[in-house]
């Protein structure tokens, strides 16, 4: 018999693979509600989406839990979902439990995958953002519910730690890292910190980075020159 596919793989050099045929993620951070965010991220609506969809973007990853209308929204549109469940367990920052174990919100994590697992719009789990070393086996526990639970969409991550990668291994399929070095840093440091980790994960993880663009100065005016990437930086 032939081997099992899964809706959402990775090939030999680390391709994705969405029903077997080549997909580059390409996609912004998203809201499901009002603008949302210190970056004001926009919510999915049918109207930003058809106008979003009009482009090269083919997935975004909205922060909170979309609903099954903007899944469906997002599917009628071609566009892929990395659904995050970051706030759907406890010890996040924006988590409204705050971290207590007593009010842990794995229970919504569970629902989410149930509800969502055989949804065409999904394209992966996001299960940590930034979250510190200190909670390896925490994260890692994440990672062991989350595929028990659906072993067809891989698990991603995105880490400003990333000359720390080989430590979170045990987290994540896919992990990314975010440099935002436009205005405050050398535009080098993009490379650097795919390049790091990259290497910190010997080669053998798929990588959707996380490129700056967006200005700065949206959420902080405490650094007069920052500003918007121009779109030579961007590419």
């Amino acid at each position: 018999d032939a081997p099992p596919t899964h809706p959402v793989q990775f090939d030999r050099l680390g391709r994705t693979l969405v029903n077997g045929r080549p997909f580059f993620p390409l996609g912004m951070y998203w809201s499901v509600s009002k603008p949302y965010h210190k970056f004001r991220l926009p919510p999915i609506d049918a109207s930003n989406i058809v106008e979003y969809a009009d482009s090269p973007f083919n997935c975004t990853m909205p922060y909170q839990s979309p609903t099954r209308a903007q899944m469906d929204v997002c599917q009628a549109n071609g566009i892929k979902v990395i659904y995050a469940l970051t706030c759907d367990f406890d010890g996040n920052d924006w988590d409204p439990s705050g971290g207590d174990p007593s009010r842990s919100h794995a229970p919504k994590a569970v629902r989410h995958i149930a509800e969502f697992k055989d949804h065409p719009a999904l394209l992966a789990w996001y299960l940590n953002d930034e979250r510190d070393i200190r909670e390896l086996e925490n994260l890692a526990g994440r990672y062991r519910t989350v595929k028990a639970l659906d072993p067809d969409h891989p698990a991603w991550i995105a880490l400003y730690q990333y000359d720390q990668i080989r430590e979170y291994m045990a987290t994540f399929d896919a992990f990314g890292t975010d440099p935002y070095p436009i205005s405050g840093s050398p535009i080098g440091q993009a490379y650097q910190w795919a390049s790091v980790g990259h290497a910190g994960a010997f080669g053998m993880r798929p990588m959707w980075q996380v490129p700056q663009a967006m200005d700065w100065s949206i959420c902080r005016n405490d650094r007069p020159g920052d500003r918007m990437p121009t779109r030579e930086e961007i590419d």
